[in-house]
């Protein structure tokens, strides 16, 4: 035992060593374009070699893990007490985390990291190309007041960061089994409270309190529309795990933990998409299996009792002072459409970096001022900002690769369970809440939709695709744990 401890040991030194190299020139070259504080290098580092040695105990598959569970949780909203000490810098601070852990991944799997099933090749096709018109794009927009790697770590980083997960997750769904699929959730579910914990402590500290909308709203570590659209789909994963556990095993308890800590979330940050998400995905649980569809309107009767019900506890104040504040009586997403249209028209060919889009909403009176209404901020919809930020050419790829990835989600001829069902209604959630926000550009967002994009696509019972045999570091056993 000791000796194959051993073996294992040396056998991480490689990929260690030379993913925290790679990280590490990263990091500080993220450190240099960002201005962030010289601290998240060495903090960035630490976290994630911490991550890197879970395979002892995990197997290959640990970095992924703290992905999951850790992105989340990352302090990168300026509002609200976490980020406060931060100033904004998380963004550079997650970022290292997920090229280390990343790096660190691919180099455990070695030659052995196989391919994407089938219906997911175009799509990580579609990524990486997205992110070849991000480098055309950061090129052509870098300037004295910012450079080329600074416009590219979101137009390029993001869309192979993406893409690299969306290799990763199904190798090592499918390489590990049922057991490597309830690890997964369960370290989703472990970010889902911790994060409701941290609302929780905003709510009663009076740290949650937002002063320039007068509304006391949770931010956690991201953001309040943010926040409410992770916990979205966690309520549906927590809604897996109770259907998954349904044969005794503890993953139906966590899956109830999940979904009050989801739930909680879901009410400190009064966010108005995430209970449009729960609306439309519900719908497809309930509607897409006749165990549920029999039982629909005790379903919906449930729902409404316990809406009506909240409405009676400190949570209805919130929503009704959310609701009353003039500040979102209005729906203002339609006017930032039509301004990033304009700004796509103008730029066809490379769009503007995003810097340059919010300096010409201020200064440009056509992209400020709209037949329905006026904007200040970046368009909030995925696919009108891939157009004003890289031209017709990103928002074709960007709609091509969203119009696979449905294809490639398709029912299977013996139609799906009901665990899947639960994947595919936070799926369709997260693809409302992507209309009118930006969806793409938050990786706290992307990692768990990514996750049920893989848990939809390998499912258990599927033998039509098995990924090679190992033949990395961790070739001679079983070690995808």
């Amino acid at each position: 035992m000791a000796e194959r401890l051993l073996d294992r040991r040396v056998d991480l030194a490689v990929p260690l060593a030379a993913s925290a190299t790679v990280a590490i020139a990263i990091l500080a070259a993220a450190t240099a374009a960002s201005g962030s504080p010289s601290w998240t290098l060495p903090l960035g580092a630490c976290l994630v070699l911490a991550a890197a040695l879970a395979v002892f105990r995990f197997g290959r598959g640990a970095p992924l893990l703290a992905i999951v569970a850790v992105v989340p949780l990352f302090p990168v909203s300026t509002i609200g007490f976490v980020a406060e000490g931060l100033d904004g810098r998380g963004n550079t601070l997650r970022a290292g985390f997920l090229a280390l852990s990343l790096g660190a991944l691919v180099l455990a799997y070695g030659a052995a990291v196989p391919k994407p099933p089938p219906s997911l090749r175009p799509v990580v096709g579609g990524l990486v190309l997205l992110a070849a018109l991000g480098a055309v794009s950061a090129l052509a927009n870098a300037g004295v007041a910012q450079s080329a790697l600074s416009i590219g770590q979101q137009l390029v980083g993001q869309p192979l960061v993406f893409a690299v997960l969306l290799v990763l997750i199904p190798a090592y769904l499918l390489a590990g089994g049922a057991r490597a699929r309830d690890r997964l959730l369960v370290a989703f579910s472990v970010g889902v409270v911790l994060q409701a914990g941290l609302v929780a402590v905003e709510l009663l500290s009076g740290a949650a309190y937002d002063e320039l909308r007068d509304i006391t709203r949770a931010q956690g570590t991201v953001g309040a529309d943010f926040l409410g659209a992770f916990a979205m789909m966690a309520l549906f994963v927590g809604g897996a795990e109770w259907t998954r556990g349904a044969s005794g095993s503890g993953l139906r308890a966590i899956g109830a933990v999940t979904i009050l800590a989801a739930a909680v979330i879901i009410a400190g940050s009064v966010a108005r998409g995430a209970v449009l998400g729960v609306i439309l995905g519900g719908a497809y649980v309930v509607l897409s299996d006749p165990r549920y569809r029999s039982r629909a309107l005790l379903v919906a009767g449930v729902c409404l009792i316990l809406l009506l019900g909240s409405l009676l506890t400190p949570v209805g104040d919130l929503w009704k002072n959310r609701l009353d504040a003039r500040s979102v009586q209005a729906f203002d997403r339609p006017a930032t459409w039509i301004s990033g249209l304009r700004i796509g028209a103008d730029h066809p060919l490379t769009g503007l970096s995003q810097r340059e889009i919010v300096r010409g909403i201020d200064d440009q009176r056509a992209y400020r001022q709209t037949p329905l209404g006026d904007t200040s901020v970046l368009p909030h919809n995925v696919w009108i900002l891939a157009f004003a930020r890289g031209g017709v050419g990103a928002a074709v790829v960007l709609l091509g690769t969203t119009a696979l990835l449905i294809l490639g989600l398709r029912v299977p001829p013996g139609g799906r369970g009901s665990e899947e069902r639960f994947y595919v209604g936070g799926l369709i959630g997260i693809a409302a809440i992507a209309i009118v926000n930006n969806v793409f550009t938050h990786p706290e967002l992307m990692v768990p939709a990514l996750m049920l994009v893989s848990l939809v696509v390998c499912r258990p019972s599927d033998r039509m695709y098995r990924p090679p045999p190992p033949a990395g570091v961790f070739a001679g056993g079983d070690r995808n744990g």
